[in-house]
């Protein structure tokens, strides 16, 4: 390719040699000036480039043009011209890229907007200017080399970087921009990234806390099951170790016991061999009377002291309740035989206080009771101020069965003497022991009564027998204060007796159940607070007394409170002798005095 200045002095030749010609100079195409080039102060039209020169670079000849003698420049201007075609162009310096920096300074919009105008806009043709201005403008280019300044081709030249310099920036422009979006792009790329670590940091640290906290659940879980573990197995030696200890004291209690009856036998032996030296034949058959007969002493001591220990076992407690002692079942019941002579046998032992008995009848045991009773009960007459008193006998029966280890049935039935027309009350009931210790005893009872009653109607002079029905709950229970005085309500293992369920008076203790619900005819419906005292004053003899605190109404009877309308006592005393208990009791209603009270008899007997 020609150069700029190469081009120029083409140009110049062709233009002259038109003119000179008389032609027209040639339309030449406007350069595009950048933005910068505004600001030159050189002409933009003085270095328009013609066709010639478009030729020129393509490599065309150009047209001969003959010039005319005015405008033919000198031979220096030739010469210099001709110099300066065959100087070689100075070499463009090379643009240095702009390192890239983090902020770019981008080209403003205006400018890159004009800058794409200029480079799309096609090129206008432009008609040439008068030869006259050309001559000018040689003429200031000269000055200008004189002054200093620079030629027009180098002026030229700076122009054409500076277009080269705003087409560079306008690219350059659109290429931070890409580089900027780019750049955007990798930060937005770098930021998700950043934001996906930090979520799958928080993942695994949620993870971490979450294993960490199941892992310290499950240390607690374990340390829950090692201690529960521990406080298992130390209830677990320490009630063995109490076993083991109960065990060794009842062993050794036995042993001492075995060991006091064996010496208790030796000095027995010594004292009959004593009694034999010295006594004479008739009287040595005393001695062993008198042995056996402190020997016998001795077992009944023995005998309750046991049976005051077992009271803390309730099966111990059960079987000495049955067990009949004798000198087959016991030989230490004996005192040591005599040499060469058989032994005399002993009296079994009595059996068990009435204080310490279960309140239920032992397991298979049968037992018969009965009564014959007396009552007296004084009424308001049918006239005003005046009163009728009546007196009657009956017999009471009764038998109660034990079932299992603590339950009883039983039935009763009161037939009447005088008058004989009265038949009943017939009853059955059932009763099961809740609780016995050495303390107290429990049992929970329930009665189901008949009573039968004949109303004479004065009109037809006849008779008719009502029967009413009642059901009967209560609570069986017995607290031993001290080892012979305790405190009962219902029955502390007294023989039961069928209750009348006449509505004329209130009934007088004791009172085996607190509830009792008519069931029909009007019967009565009520609540009673009975509450007794037991005295084991021997162990073969027993005593009480009972009193009835209040009678609650409930329906068809009317409400009694103690000391305010009624003082009902019940006093009563048992003598035990083996399997036969025989008593006597006394209820009466102090607040009338005589005219309502009943004696009665009673006798218990076991039959196994």
């Amino acid at each position: 390719m020609f150069s700029t200045g190469r081009r120029r002095i083409a140009w110049l030749l062709a233009s002259t040699l038109l003119v000179a010609c008389g032609g027209t100079p040639a339309k030449v195409e406007e350069p595009r000036a950048s933005a910068s080039a505004k600001d030159d102060e050189v002409d933009p039209d003085e270095f328009a480039i013609t066709d010639e020169d478009d030729r020129e670079v393509a490599g065309e000849e150009e047209p001969a043009e003959e010039k005319t003698a005015d405008e033919e420049p000198s031979a220096d201007e030739v010469v210099a011209e001709a110099e300066e075609a065959a100087a070689p162009p100075p070499k463009a310096k090379p643009k240095k890229q702009a390192k890239k920096q983090k902020k770019v300074v981008e080209p403003e919009p205006e400018e890159v907007a004009a800058a794409d105008e200029e480079e799309d806009e096609p090129v206008e043709e432009r008609p040439a200017k008068p030869e006259r201005e050309r001559v000018n403008r040689r003429s200031q280019n000269r000055r200008r080399e004189e002054a200093g300044i620079g030629s027009g081709r180098e002026d030229r030249e700076a122009r054409m970087a500076r277009d080269e310099r705003a087409r560079a920036k306008a690219r350059g422009g659109r290429g931070r921009e890409e580089e900027d979006a780019e750049e955007r792009a990798e930060r937005e790329e770098a930021e998700a990234e950043a934001k996906a670590a930090r979520a799958e940091k928080a993942r695994e640290a949620k993870q971490a806390r979450a294993a960490k906290a199941r892992a310290a659940k499950e240390a607690k879980a374990e340390k829950l099951r090692a201690a529960k573990a521990a406080k298992a197995e130390k209830l677990r030696a320490a009630k063995e170790a109490k076993a083991e200890k109960l065990r060794a004291a009842k062993e050794a209690k036995a042993e001492n016991a075995r060991k006091a009856q064996e010496a208790r036998a030796a000095k027995a032996n010594e004292d009959e061999d004593v009694a034999d030296e010295e006594d004479t034949e008739d009287e040595d058959e005393a001695p062993p009377k008198k042995v056996a007969k402190a020997s016998k002493k001795e077992v009944d001591e023995n005998l309750i002291e046991m049976e005051g220990d077992d009271e803390e076992d309730e099966e111990d407690d059960e079987e000495s309740s049955t067990r009949v002692a004798s000198v087959e079942d016991d030989p230490l019941a004996a005192g040591p035989p005599v040499r060469d002579e058989e032994p005399e046998p002993v009296a079994a032992p009595k059996a068990s206080p009435i204080n310490d008995r279960p309140l239920t009848v032992a397991a298979k045991q049968l037992e018969v009771h009965g009564g014959l009773g007396l009552q007296t009960l004084t009424l308001p007459g049918a006239m005003a101020g005046t009163t009728v008193s009546s007196t009657s006998e009956a017999l009471a029966l009764g038998v109660a069965y034990g079932i299992g280890k603590n339950a009883e049935v039983g039935a009763d039935y009161r037939l009447s003497i005088n008058p004989g027309t009265v038949k009943g009350p017939l009853a059955f009931h059932v009763a099961y022991a809740a609780k016995h210790s050495a303390k107290i005893d429990v049992a929970i009872a329930a009665n189901l009564g008949f009573d039968f009653f004949e109303t004479a109607n004065a009109v037809t002079m006849t008779t008719t027998t009502t029967t009413k029905a009642s059901l009967q709950l209560g609570a069986w229970a017995r607290y031993r204060a001290t080892p012979k005085v305790s405190i009962f309500t219902g029955l502390p293992a007294l023989p039961s007796a069928a209750t009348s369920l006449s509505n004329q008076s209130l009934a007088l203790p004791p009172f085996g159940y607190q509830v009792q619900i008519g069931l029909n005819n009007a019967g009565a419906t009520a609540i009673e607070v009975p509450i007794g005292i037991g005295l084991q004053v021997k162990p073969n003899i027993y005593a009480f007394a009972s009193l009835d605190f209040a009678h609650i109404r409930l329906a068809n009877t009317q409400t009694a409170l103690i000391f305010a309308d009624f003082i009902p006592l019940a006093l009563g005393a048992f003598y035990t002798h083996d399997k036969l208990d025989i008593g006597v009791q006394l209820a009466d209603d102090l607040k009338q005095g005589a005219d309502y009270l009943r004696l009665e008899t009673v006798l218990r007997y076991s039959v196994k």
